[in-house]
């Protein structure tokens, strides 16, 4: 994988998403784009895809994201790790779609999995 790993982190509370996003930064040197929801998300991945995202999945629209990005075979491959801060039901369909972390994170585990999916993300 060419370094820096290109990261889309989407988040709607402001303070976690620019915490989270300067911490995979400034920890991690992982070149990190940012979006507070789904339809934003979108217009970012339209001009190019990351290597992996991050995204929130409750209040962001992102569960409709992940969907949408497993159904259109330009971004099927897309590196994916799940947000959230609760168990539901849909966790377990969520984990089959991409890697699920539990809130609050542990950033090195984040990480490891961020740059685990970079290495396999399409034209690597």
């Amino acid at each position: 994988m060419a370094l820096p790993v290109r990261v889309l982190v989407v988040e709607d509370d402001p303070d976690t998403r620019e915490c989270l996003a300067e911490a995979l930064r400034v920890l991690f040197r992982f070149e990190v784009t940012v979006a507070p929801d789904a339809a934003t998300a979108t217009e970012v991945l339209q001009q190019g895809l990351p290597d992996v995202l991050v995204v929130e999945v409750h209040g962001t629209g992102g569960r409709g994201l992940v969907l949408d990005i497993r159904a259109d075979p330009k971004m099927v491959r897309l590196g994916i790790v799940v947000l959230t801060g609760m168990v539901l039901p849909e966790t377990d369909v969520l984990r089959a779609l991409g890697r699920v972390h539990l809130k609050p994170v542990d950033l090195d585990v984040l990480a490891e999995d961020i740059r685990r999916l970079a290495d396999t993300a399409p034209g690597t």
